[in-house]
């Protein structure tokens, strides 16, 4: 090659790389969890709910806005803010619109909608305060949350005002009057008690530090994360060990078993709507993974006419997921919108958004299923309830069990200056009726008590009540 080709070959190369870097690179979707040096740092105001933002490597501030400063809706302004009004976005992708680093949207994987954010030299007025690690200022964090993001409070017939004071005046009694070495602790109570009063199984706060952990309305007796998982194992471990032609298998990341249990009926059970890939819970690798399991299961259940959709021991995940696999398995023509949502921030509520959404597939891949039957129970929760309300909408389906958890909104997850998290649900939740869905369970078709198995008992006597109904 003379010199003169060897040039031009250079100078093409050099004009794809250049193309690449310009038009590739900007539009992609990067992983806000995984950067320390994001070109999108500094203040932003999403357009849609006047909040503006001051992201910071795996956090972004809000402040809620009006005119050019920061106020409270009673007109007071806000106390100090810093990192006590910090959200995670950890799971969640940031979005360049067009090449053009001054506008993005970020995209959160439990919900489906974007939030649109303009970037602004700096925030208004009063917006730049700095935040402290007082005790006064977590709690005031904490509570100012929940003044003006939970949306349960209507639909719960509770009295937001009194309650807020209420758990305010305790908090500060606790703040003035306990040292040191109690305090800590004596404010956990209080906030355990508060979430308590609001009976929401989607609230939880926890201190990893301290190893403290408080879910709303979960008393002592409750069974246990840990149990359920045991139970899962033990139903895996009795149709094994039972049904001759059963062979149930592991699939992502041990959120699904799956397998046949005889020759005209296959054992769908999924324990999670999140996390299906090793230390990835919502992106792209635990999606395709999910996409591969049902593939899976759609060739392995070929020669059987009736699938057992196993759900009793999921409390949930991504509402998204479960959009997915209703989509796989329903396999509608046309997009079927089965749940809306309208956030809340303070005295607003933003418009309705599609949360359930079965879409529209080129693909029929369980077409040879004839019946369906969908176990639940009482900690059937959150985006597993959005499957099951989602598979509702085929005529093969019906549900088998206990009525479901009736915990329907999103989340936010907080966390405090001390390092405390919690859960704040800030959506009002509507079926295709318009009716509103939280604290509203599923009731089955068949109904049958709940009797979770452990590895060392054997037997499941609803699984053998389903197959009775298959006629088997």
């Amino acid at each position: 090659m003379n010199k003169a080709n060897s040039i031009k070959l250079i100078t093409i190369c050099l004009s794809f790389l250049g193309l690449i870097l310009f038009y590739i690179l900007p539009s992609t979707s990067f992983a806000a969890d995984r950067e320390n040096n994001h070109p999108w740092k500094g203040f932003w105001i999403a357009e849609e709910v006047g909040i503006a933002f001051d992201i910071r490597q795996h956090y972004y501030l809000s402040y809620q806005i009006d005119g050019h400063q920061c106020f409270r809706p009673n007109g007071a302004l806000l106390p100090p803010v810093g990192p006590i009004w910090q959200e995670r976005i950890a799971y969640a992708k940031i979005h360049v619109e067009r090449r053009n680093f001054n506008r993005i949207h970020i995209e959160r994987f439990s919900t489906p909608e974007r939030i649109k954010m303009t970037r602004v030299n700096q925030l208004p007025g009063n917006c730049q305060l700095e935040g402290d690690e007082s005790w006064h200022s977590i709690a005031e964090g904490f509570f100012y949350n929940f003044e003006q993001y939970y949306a349960g409070f209507k639909v719960r017939k509770l009295d937001k005002e009194k309650l807020l004071a209420q758990y305010r005046a305790e908090a500060n009694n606790v703040i003035a009057n306990n040292n040191i070495e109690t305090i800590e602790q004596e404010l956990f109570k209080v906030f355990t008690n508060f979430i308590d009063e609001l009976s929401d199984q989607h609230i939880f706060i926890s201190s990893i530090a301290n190893n403290w952990w408080h879910k709303s309305g979960q008393n002592n007796n409750s069974l246990s994360s840990e149990d359920l998982v045991d139970a899962a194992k033990g139903t895996v471990k009795f149709i094994n060990q039972n049904y001759s032609k059963s062979k149930i298998r592991e699939y992502a990341h041990k959120a699904i078993n799956a397998g046949k249990i005889n020759s005209s009926v296959y054992y769908f059970q999924i324990n999670r709507l999140i996390n299906f890939a090793p230390l990835d819970n919502y992106s792209t690798r635990s999606e395709n993974e999910l996409k591969s399991v049902l593939r899976q299961v759609a060739r392995d259940s070929r020669k059987q006419e009736k699938l057992i959709i196993d759900l009793r021991f999921n409390e949930g995940g991504s509402i998204k997921f479960a959009n997915q696999i209703a989509a796989a398995i329903i396999a509608s023509k046309k997009d079927i919108a089965r749940t809306t949502g309208s956030m809340v921030y303070g005295q607003q509520v933003t418009p309705p958004v599609s949360l359930g959404v079965v879409e529209a597939q080129n693909r029929n891949r369980f077409q040879h299923i004839k019946e369906i039957w969908v176990l639940i129970s009482h900690r059937t929760a959150s985006a597993a309830e959005y499957l099951t309300h989602n598979l509702l909408a085929d005529q093969r389906v019906k549900t088998f069990g206990e009525p479901s958890r009736g915990t329907w909104s999103p989340t936010l997850v907080k966390s405090l200056a001390n390092g405390w998290i919690f859960t704040v649900p800030n959506y009002r939740v509507y079926d295709s009726d318009a009716n509103e869905k939280e604290g509203v369970r599923i009731n089955p078709n068949v109904v049958s008590k709940s009797s979770f198995i452990t590895i060392s008992t054997k037997k499941d006597p609803q699984i053998e009540e389903v197959l009775f109904l298959l006629n088997l």
